[in-house]
């Protein structure tokens, strides 16, 4: 694609190339070269990747998940960082000129009117972050297709929580991003499917969150009342990929 082209155009910070029909992350690589790295610069590099839907979000956790550990280091804002972060960074943004290469589809369709749409909404967490990803399955007369909509990433608290617990909140995100597509377009969907790979999270959605202790039971009230008619399911996590 020429980024100069007509046929292109920015929009909501994403450049939208007509001609295809397609959407593309911007990325601006950083001006100031063989200059040493600092809070300042890497965030301003961090905050020029403008991805509004969570497109890219796999790409962008790492961004936030490094800038996590340069607060940790307690630097100030224009001091260079030391040799252990920088090896991190470089090998980060190393990769980030590639996301100017990923295109986006503006519309999630099919060949055909649709007959039935489908949400799925996946949960995932790890020590280091969470997430969830939104997707429409959209079936007609002549095929299926899977459509990627929405997602966000979040990093996991400086305090220390147990994994059913970050599960936790990547379902309440999942929760969330989910009511969010339904107010949306909430009569096109026939039904809607959340899935997580915890089974522990899993039993306690069964359960009443008076049962519980304080964080999980505020968390578990507000999952009920985004989700409390829709399916919440197991994937193995081993096929898990989202």
């Amino acid at each position: 694609f020429d980024e100069s082209s007509e046929s292109s155009i920015q929009t909501l910070g994403l450049r939208w190339h007509i001609d295809q029909d397609v959407f593309k992350i911007q990325y601006r690589p950083s001006t100031q070269i063989n200059k040493p790295l600092t809070n300042r610069s890497i965030l301003s590099m961090v905050a020029s990747i403008f991805d509004p839907l969570g497109l890219i979000a796999p790409v962008v956790v790492l961004c936030k998940m490094f800038i996590q550990k340069l607060w940790l280091s307690k630097l100030t804002w224009d001091e260079p960082i030391d040799s252990e972060l920088t090896q991190i960074w470089l090998s980060i943004s190393s990769n980030l000129p590639d996301i100017a290469h990923v295109t986006i589809p503006r519309l999630a369709k099919s060949m055909g009117l649709p007959i039935r749409v489908y949400l799925h909404v996946f949960a995932d967490a790890s020590n280091e972050a969470y997430g969830a990803a939104v997707y429409l399955i959209i079936f007609t007369e002549q095929s299926v297709s899977s459509h990627i909509v929405l997602s966000k990433s979040k990093v996991a608290p400086l305090k220390p929580l147990t994994i059913p617990r970050l599960e936790l909140a990547a379902a309440l995100l999942a929760a969330k991003l989910s009511r969010k597509i339904h107010s949306i377009m909430n009569s096109s969907i026939l039904k809607t499917h959340l899935w997580s790979d915890s089974t522990i999270v899993l039993s306690w959605l069964k359960r009443q969150p008076r049962d519980f202790n304080i964080f999980v039971a505020t968390r578990l009230a507000e999952i009920d009342e985004l989700t409390h008619q829709h399916e919440w399911l197991h994937v193995p996590t081993k096929d898990y990929i989202i």
